[in-house]
């Protein structure tokens, strides 16, 4: 009867690990990583709890880390996008793509040419680490 019970992913399985630590998702950060993000953001504050906007702290925080807002902007500024393989939200809209472009310009983490998989760099881990408290 265990082996009945048991909670099986099948589709998780067959995705290269790296891919479940951190992809794209249309233009914006996936995997494990960014859902880790995402909740750094609500936890801390810099995100309403339903993940649609900004809070005032948050605006100032990323501002400071020189992360790019569009007040201005006719998309989303903020979106829960929900993640396949961790079935956790990761933040999408403009948001989640400003943190891609940033973390891509900033060197915390680089796209693999031609794939969805993109890789944290060292200088990345630490940066996630220090500014939004992402352990690994």
């Amino acid at each position: 009867m265990g082996v009945a019970f048991q909670v099986n992913n099948p589709s998780r399985l067959k995705v290269p690990k790296e891919l479940l630590k951190a992809r794209t998702c249309y233009d914006h950060l996936a995997g494990d990583i960014a859902v880790k993000l995402y909740d750094s953001l609500v936890k801390n504050k810099w995100i309403n709890d339903e993940g649609s906007d900004l809070t005032i702290q948050g605006k100032e925080k990323l501002l400071q880390l020189g992360v790019p807002i569009d007040a201005k902007t006719k998309r989303k500024k903020c979106c829960p996008c929900l993640d396949w393989s961790e079935r956790k939200f990761h933040v999408g809209g403009h948001l989640g793509s400003s943190l891609l472009d940033f973390f891509e310009n900033n060197n915390w983490i680089k796209r693999v040419p031609g794939y969805r998989e993109v890789i944290i760099t060292s200088k990345g881990h630490k940066e996630l680490h220090r500014h939004f408290f992402i352990d690994e």
